[in-house]
């Protein structure tokens, strides 16, 4: 019996290290990433006030951190119950189609629909995959703090 659970302890101790090591690469590779295209600058945090149809607007705040991974933290504003609403995951990054540009476009993994387009210290929101134009363009816009 004991050597069973010596057995199962070795056991754990070599696949939860194989897990860490394996987390590590993955690290290493997206900073790898981030430093072969130097281009992307994007990393930090973003506010701003978005349009909403059924209140005065939504208070939004997203964090894009060095691992590609973000937070977005909406509130409903005027709506004092309403909590703040945060959504964690990963950023996904758009090629450009000619390898020389910077990657200045991508999108949130649990929000598909959203996609963003990286112009100097702000981000636009993107319709469609093109830049909301004419007098509301403004309104769709996160600076970086």
């Amino acid at each position: 019996m004991k050597k069973i659970i010596v057995t199962l302890s070795v056991i754990l101790m070599i696949v939860s290290c194989k897990t860490n090591k394996k987390n590590q690469e993955v690290k290493q590779e997206v900073k790898q990433e981030l430093k072969n295209n130097k281009n992307i600058d994007f990393i930090g945090v973003y506010k701003g006030v978005l349009p909403c149809a059924s209140c005065s607007g939504i208070e939004t705040k997203l964090i894009v951190n060095e691992d590609l991974t973000y937070e977005l933290h909406q509130k409903y504003l005027e709506e004092r119950e309403t909590p703040v609403n945060v959504v964690k995951g990963k950023i996904i990054l758009f090629e450009e189609k000619n390898p020389s540009e910077k990657v200045n476009r991508f999108t949130l993994d649990n929000q598909p629909k959203l996609e963003f387009i990286i112009e100097g210290k702000v981000l636009s929101i993107l319709s469609g995959g093109q830049k909301v134009k004419g007098e509301l363009a403004e309104n769709y816009k996160l600076v970086k703090q």
